[in-house]
């Protein structure tokens, strides 16, 4: 199911990114990204953790927004993150609940930055 949130969700957070933003490159077989490049994606990992908490914890959903509301390629993927923590079970002990926590956002994360990878070329290979 994640499979299926994460690249609509990066689709929508590229557009947000800026447009001097270089591309990522690979040194010595090594992927080299810059901060900028992926910021879309630790967005997109904060609000997977605000999502799982939710679930996990039986609270409602809490998003970190700062001073400004959420655009619609935002709002569109936080619906996306709600229906992919539907497929998690909810834990019993709060060890298990931080791990569904923990996985659940690194698998969101690692996902966007795969995808980002695979939809953008690299401006250099060395």
């Amino acid at each position: 199911m994640i499979d299926k949130v994460i690249p609509t969700a990066l689709a929508c957070f590229c557009l947000l990114g800026t447009s001097t933003a270089a591309a990522w490159t690979k040194v010595n077989g090594r992927i080299q990204l810059q901060t900028e490049e992926i910021s879309h994606c630790e967005t997109l990992a904060l609000d997977a953790a605000a999502v799982m908490v939710s679930r996990q914890w039986n609270l409602p959903v809490d998003y970190l927004d700062e001073d400004e509301a959420p655009n619609q390629a935002r709002e569109e993927a936080r619906l996306r993150l709600l229906a992919a923590a539907k497929s998690y079970a909810v834990r019993e002990s709060e060890n298990e609940k931080t791990e569904e926590l923990k996985a659940f956002v690194n698998v969101s994360r690692r996902k966007c930055i795969l995808d980002y990878i695979d939809s953008t070329p690299p401006t250099s290979i060395k």
